[in-house]
């Protein structure tokens, strides 16, 4: 998970035309994300936030408590700023000791684009495709903001950062899928067709307390064998 830290995150909701005051983006997807990780007991999850900068939330770990609370973290206000490469390096590095056995995916939620660099496009490419990570982008609109599925045409130096973005994870060669919130529920469905997606067993070592006796019951099985072998072999002479 790389979560948006901005302030803008404490704004509410560009798409609710009810005329009531709209649930706050933070607080939507801190209680939306909670339900996923609950939903998923068995799945390891790590969690970055960014703002100006990567925030370390948890490693990739099964501890739900610790996940649970780098989400509140996560989706608590901070500075006004959107350094998303920032959060994304931060977000692949969780992977370097993981072993690839299931469904690996980055989950980048946010609702702004800022622009990566050249230097950063060139390592985030290298380093997703190295670890064969997928990316879902859940972009929820600002008011005024222009889809990332836009079809108009922009001068080179006028495209939104946002569907910048969306075209470099395109290029990427990854599984990669985009989905846009105007409110909760197209939040929520965005999270839900994510679980839907990623359905892959995941397989996995754990460690069973106790000594293991399986050695020492194959020695005794094969010693006791050896005797019964033997004493049915034995004759007695007059």
């Amino acid at each position: 998970m790389v979560i948006d830290r901005s302030v803008s995150m404490d704004h509410p909701f560009a798409g609710d035309n009810s005329g009531n005051v709209a649930e706050i983006k933070s607080v939507a997807a801190r209680r939306i994300i909670t339900q996923f990780i609950d939903s998923r007991p068995d799945d390891m999850m790590g969690v970055v936030g960014f703002t100006n900068s990567a925030l370390y939330g948890i490693k990739i770990t099964t501890n739900r408590d610790a996940i649970h609370s780098a989400i509140i973290a996560a989706t608590s206000p901070s500075l006004n700023q959107t350094n998303i490469g920032a959060g994304l390096t931060e977000g692949v590095g969780l992977f370097d000791n993981i072993e690839n056995s299931g469904s690996r995916a980055i989950i980048l939620l946010s609702d702004g684009a800022g622009k990566l660099s050249p230097r950063v496009k060139f390592l985030l490419s290298k380093r997703l495709k190295e670890r064969k990570l997928s990316i879902y982008w859940i972009m929820l609109r600002e008011p005024g903001e222009p889809s990332i599925f836009s079809k108009e045409v922009y001068e080179e130096e006028r495209v939104p950062n946002s569907i910048v973005l969306h075209k470099y994870f395109q290029a990427l060669g990854l599984t990669y899928k985009a989905y846009e919130a105007d409110d909760p529920e197209t939040l929520q469905s965005a999270i839900s067709d994510i679980n839907a997606r990623e359905k892959k067993t995941i397989k996995y070592t754990e460690t069973i307390a106790g000594y293991d006796y399986s050695r020492v019951f194959i020695i005794i099985a094969l010693i006791l064998g050896l005797l019964i072998l033997a004493i049915k072999n034995l004759r007695i002479h007059d």
